[in-house]
């Protein structure tokens, strides 16, 4: 999938991009992060450009919506959501964010020839990366472990072998070369998140289902578990935890411009059941790409008209109707987080 062919079906969850070689995401912070070491090695420095940004747009909690055609991130302030800075030059494709306790975000990227990729971390409000690390497969989607600050990378797929199979790649402290885990039965991982105690979930496409299967990486652990789900995922997409449940946004529903679900999860061994479901009113402002949930808030990708992008804000858990939408920053927006300032 190239960059200048994302936009027909960036839309999609993740089933459909097993499908059509693409896939439809999030990781934790809610209003309070948690404590993450920060003693982190900068791995490359590198000096972008982006637009100047005012100082007291600096202060408050900012929305940063990537662009997987094009390589632009493009910073809102919250919760107004007007733009207030772009940053460029990323690789071809900006795809998954996630954020850690300093606010640093992290954003996924792709690059043209679709066999490696770069995470970009920049400061709250930087205009430059502060870091990058190399990331050995197409990353995309992130998450960062609130205890240990380890940074798990979702592969949509691998860039050795067959090149065919989804894989996750592990950072600890979020630095130097990853562990990769790569089960052979998986044809595509898509979004991660950690909960609150360091076990990591990852939303997949198996080879030989037509559904979304969920995955644990338990803290410590060295194998990914099959996790039970008491319902059908149609489109896996984000999975987050929302400050009390692991979450898990069902997609299939935006074909016919219905709700989106996210799932709240009890999890017990390897079963998880459904113990609440959030509904998106996306009718007039279509959802897609990347999702997060920050306090009472859920922000997500809308589509507006003619591949023109915004974010949107429902109430969470609540649901509904979006309560602010802005429905023109950028073009083939994927990704979305939120910084707050320290």
């Amino acid at each position: 999938m190239k960059s200048s062919d994302f936009g027909r079906y960036a839309l999609t969850g993740c089933v459909a991009a097993a499908m059509l070689a693409g896939c439809g995401g999030s990781q934790p912070p809610i209003g309070e992060p948690g404590a993450i070491p920060q003693a982190r090695a900068i791995a490359t420095h590198v000096e972008r450009g982006g637009s100047w940004m005012a100082q007291e747009a600096k202060s408050g909690a900012l929305v940063y919506a990537s662009s997987a055609d094009g390589g632009s991130i493009y910073v809102l302030s919250y919760p107004t959501l007007e733009l207030v800075q772009t940053l460029k030059n990323l690789n071809a494709s900006a795809m998954g964010e996630c954020v850690d306790s300093a606010g640093d975000v992290f954003v996924t990227t792709v690059n043209a020839s679709e066999t490696s990729g770069t995470i970009y971390e920049y400061a709250h409000g930087g205009s430059a990366p502060i870091a990058t690390l190399n990331d050995p497969g197409y990353p995309w989607s992130c998450a960062l472990d609130p205890i240990s600050g380890t940074l798990a990378v979702a592969n949509f797929r691998d860039s050795y072998g067959s090149g065919l199979n989804g894989d996750l790649a592990i950072y600890p402290n979020a630095q130097g070369s990853p562990t990769i885990y790569s089960p052979p039965y998986l044809a595509t991982m898509c979004f991660c998140g950690y909960d609150n105690t360091g076990n990591l979930y990852v939303d997949a496409q198996n080879a030989s289902s037509p559904y979304g299967s969920l995955y644990e990486l338990p803290s410590g652990g060295s194998s990914l578990q099959l996790i039970n789900v008491d319902t059908t995922i149609y489109e896996a997409g984000p999975v987050q935890w929302d400050g009390q449940y692991m979450t898990i946004a069902d997609y299939n529903h935006h074909v016919t411009y219905g709700p989106e679900l996210i799932h709240r999860l009890q999890i017990s061994g390897s079963s998880a059941t459904v113990i609440g479901t959030t509904k998106l009113d996306t009718t007039r402002n279509r959802h897609g790409g990347q999702a997060w949930i920050y306090g009472a808030k859920i922000l997500a990708i809308t589509e507006h008209q003619k591949l023109r992008f915004g974010v949107g804000t429902w109430k969470y858990p609540t649901g509904g109707k979006a309560q602010k939408a802005n429905n023109a920053v950028g073009h083939v927006l994927f990704g979305v987080t939120v910084s707050s300032s320290q």
